[in-house]
């Protein structure tokens, strides 16, 4: 897909055409998977993750100003707050911590 045709598809998208949303998001997929799980570091979570994005993309898509920044947009969508991945990501960094007690006996 050229600039000029994803920008046709972006003004599509934001006046609501689900159709033009969901060839963007064909056409960034992947990116927006290797990027969900470089954040999580498990192929599941990153799914989910991925799968949050694409749905708060969906319901904000009217809000984004300049549709050559799609790309950025939509990445940034998963930094928002997402208790679900936070808790994920808290639950992963805790199994990869040891607990105090045990660090302690390895010592």
């Amino acid at each position: 897909m050229n600039r000029e045709e994803e920008i046709r598809l972006v003004r599509k998208a934001v006046r609501g055409n689900p159709d033009a949303y969901g060839q963007l998001i064909r056409q960034y997929q992947e990116y927006l998977y290797r990027m969900a799980f470089l954040q999580m570091k498990n192929e599941q979570d990153a799914l989910d993750l991925v799968g949050s994005v694409i749905l708060k993309g969906y319901q904000n898509i009217k809000d984004l100003k300049n549709p050559e920044w799609f790309k950025t947009w939509i990445c940034l969508h998963r930094r928002v707050p997402d208790p679900l991945c936070q808790n994920r990501v808290r639950r992963t960094v805790l199994r990869r911590v040891p607990h105090r007690r045990h660090r302690e006996s390895l010592s």
